[in-house]
């Protein structure tokens, strides 16, 4: 019995033992289990961190957070974040723990991240450039003060006048460029190297003896007033008909010259088949009133036999709606112009119709006369005259001669004249020093033509850019309260800024995030709170105030900067009405593209739509014009001063392109203005200085910086993915 007992006890042992064996094992099993579950929470968490940090920019980087919450994945958590470098490697350091079923796991990971961004920025824009330097759309008036222009290229072709250029004995401006009308000017002068190009007649009273001078026009009155060095003095055109094919179509004044078979007997030759001038640019007007075109005849190809000219269609359009035939022929009916008067000088080019040449002496390279030629004395080394030559102070008796003008080498269609008289001169008499061959058939060196001057501008409309700008200035509907809106701008690490609006009578916007942002009257006051519509905007004495584009409705005044505070204005000043900018304490204003990226991107706010910040330093975004160039700087970050009224301005230094829809009012100090400026773009305006004056300097500007706004931009990036890898880990 007891046998049986211990053996059952035995028995009973043995299964209790099993069993605990059992639970033993099983339990071991599910810590096995557990450890692999948590880890493999950890590590499933080491793994989304990687992939969550190669999708963060610098600016999600530099605000990482010490703790990250995982969606989607229970069980793990992040902590012990920390965050060192810049640029493009960041380390990031990160504790990741894996829980589950009363067990933890804790991975320490250390990663190297490059950041991602949005890559450089891209837009795509409309813009124009100016004709020149200056435009002035309407007569242009010195009568006191000064007018400069400069560039790098030293070719001064820089103002373009819609009008008639008048130069007083008050004024010593020094102009250089074209006038659609008459130049005149009894002051001032010309540049060395420049050019003066009319429509109209050039008219010079008195001037400063000019150096390497070209002049072009319809007509030259050059009187006493002393003698300079001309590279050329060029003037008239023919009047000619023109056709296509056999039809006639319209008319024009085109130089060149007349084909000797169709040009009659008489002389000189005003009439024939015209082989045009291959570098002049000529308006052509239909008869049936459809249409005027520019056509460049630069632009075409021109038979040189037989005058024909082919590939017109090409022209522009000026006014109408008419079209071009592409192959066009030209017949002169007569002559436009051509008259030059002048005293002695020295010419490398003297071309012309009827020549009038007073005083003892000059010298002239090339003379070419289509007409007669009147001259006292003087040296020509060629002569190609197609009438007579009359020397009006020369006199012969016999074979003797005295006071001709000294020929190198010439020929003249028609006779050789002497005296007040106009003697003509004894066939075979030969004049010493004077080799001229007379009554020489088929011989007329044409007439070089009529300048045209592109005065084309687009007209202003501020309202249209309300939508490009950064900070917008208006009036409130209904109270008629100041009101300020602000677009596309971000502070320094990357967070946009409110827009607002801010009612200007009550919101305190001299800072914003704590730092400063837009501060008047010498201190850090508020700004514009007591503008009104009827008086407008009146920034007094500026302490701060943000880059960017800033727009007005209406009138805007900057009486004043503090430079110890404000060193520069960069920005766009674009208004609805005038801008008038005082003589009160001032500092140089900069459009944004005429600044750095760094001064206008790199502060404590920038405008993020003119602003690339995707590389390790701020840039312009580019953008990319409809025949594919890309430029640096959107067209209106070029903008220095965009008004759909008047400017006046008193002593400013001008940094950026003025495009002013009236007119301009300079007196005062001078205003020196980096950029060009176009005067009365929204119709015709006198302008009329009488003080101060302007001084434009286009030297050094790229061709980004000339572009000029005509339609919104849009903006496109191609973003640049980050990466991130695991440099080490370990458990804790």
């Amino acid at each position: 019995m007891l046998t049986v007992l211990l053996v059952g006890l035995a028995i009973t042992v043995t299964t209790l033992g099993v069993m605990w064996e059992i639970r033993g094992t099983q339990d071991k099993t599910l810590a096995v289990h557990t450890a692999t579950l948590v880890q493999s929470r950890a590590w499933s968490g080491v793994e989304l961190l990687r992939d969550y940090l190669a999708t963060l920019d610098t600016t999600t980087l530099d605000s990482l957070p010490s703790a990250l919450t995982v969606g989607g994945e229970s069980g793990v958590a992040i902590s012990g974040l920390s965050v060192s470098g810049s640029g493009t490697t960041y380390t990031v350091t990160a504790n990741i723990t894996g829980s589950g079923a009363d067990s933890t796991s804790t991975v320490r990971a250390v990663y190297s991240v490059t950041p991602a961004s949005t890559g450089s920025s891209t837009a795509s824009c409309a813009s124009t450039t100016p004709a020149a330097a200056m435009v002035f759309n309407g007569d242009l008036t010195y009568s006191g003060g000064s007018l400069v222009v400069t560039d790098s290229a030293d070719d001064f072709t820089n103002v373009a006048v819609a009008g008639d250029i008048t130069v007083g004995s008050g004024a010593s401006a020094k102009i250089s460029g074209c006038a659609s009308g008459d130049i005149s000017l009894s002051g001032g002068g010309i540049e060395t190297g420049a050019t003066l190009k009319a429509g109209g007649t050039i008219t010079v009273n008195s001037m400063s003896a000019p150096s390497s001078a070209t002049m072009w026009a319809k007509n030259i009155v050059y009187g006493n007033t002393g003698s300079g060095t001309f590279t050329a003095m060029e003037a008239g055109a023919y009047t000619a008909d023109v056709y296509s094919g056999s039809a006639k179509i319209g008319t024009t004044n085109v130089g060149g010259s007349i084909i000797a078979s169709t040009a009659g007997s008489d002389i000189p030759w005003t009439t024939g088949t015209i082989v045009p001038q291959a570098s002049d640019s000529i308006v052509i007007t239909l008869d049936d009133g459809s249409g005027s075109f520019l056509l460049p005849m630069s632009d075409v190809s021109i038979d040189s036999s037989t005058g024909a000219v082919s590939g017109a269609s090409a022209a522009e359009l000026l006014s109408g709606s008419g079209s071009l035939p592409d192959n066009l022929s030209f017949v002169a009916t007569g002559i436009d112009g051509g008259n030059i008067s002048l005293y002695v000088q020295t010419i490398t080019t003297l071309w012309g119709h009827t020549l009038t040449i007073q005083g003892y002496g000059g010298t002239y390279t090339n003379l070419l006369s289509n007409g007669n030629l009147k001259i006292v004395t003087g040296t020509i080394s060629n002569l190609v005259g197609g009438g007579y030559l009359w020397a009006t102070s020369a006199g012969a008796s016999g074979s003797s001669t005295w006071n001709f003008p000294t020929v190198t080498s010439g020929k003249i269609a028609g006779t050789i004249y002497y005296s007040s008289a106009q003697t003509a001169l004894a066939t075979g008499t030969a004049v010493s020093g004077m080799n001229v061959s007379r009554s020489q058939t088929g011989t007329s060196p044409g007439l070089p033509g009529i300048p045209y001057c592109d005065t084309r501008v687009d007209s202003v409309d501020a309202a249209s850019l309300e939508s490009s700008a950064n900070y917008v200035f208006y009036f409130d509907s209904t109270t008629s309260h100041p009101m300020l809106r602000i677009q596309n701008v971000k502070t320094a690490d990357g967070t946009a800024v409110d827009a607002g609006p801010y009612d200007l009578t009550t919101a305190d916007v001299r800072t914003i995030d704590g730092k400063d942002f837009m501060q008047c009257n010498w201190y850090d006051s508020y700004c514009l709170r007591s503008a009104t519509p009827s008086s407008g905007w009146t920034l007094t004495g500026v302490y701060k105030f943000p880059p960017g584009v800033a727009w007005f409705d209406g009138p805007v005044t900057v009486n004043g900067v503090n430079s110890g505070t404000q060193a520069n204005l960069y920005d766009s000043l674009i208004a609805t009405g005038d801008v008038d900018l005082t003589s009160s304490g001032h500092v140089p204003l900069y459009a944004p593209n005429y600044a750095t990226a760094s001064e206008i991107c790199g502060g404590d706010f920038y405008p993020s739509d003119l602003c690339d910040m995707s590389g390790t330093e701020p840039a312009f975004v580019t953008w990319t014009a409809s025949d594919g160039t890309t430029y640096t700087g959107l067209p209106i970050g070029n903008v220095a001063i965009l008004t759909d009224g008047a400017l006046s301005s008193s002593g400013w230094e001008i940094h950026g392109n003025v495009i002013i829809g009236g007119t301009v009012d300079t007196g005062g100090a001078t205003t020196t203005i980096y950029g060009t400026v176009t005067v009365g773009a929204n119709g015709t305006s006198t302008t009329t200085v009488s003080q101060g004056g302007i001084k434009v300097v286009t030297d050094g500007l790229s061709s980004s910086q000339t572009q000029l706004p005509s339609s919104d931009c849009t903006t496109s990036s191609t973003p640049t993915a980050g990466s991130a890898t695991t440099v080490w880990t370990r458990y804790l």
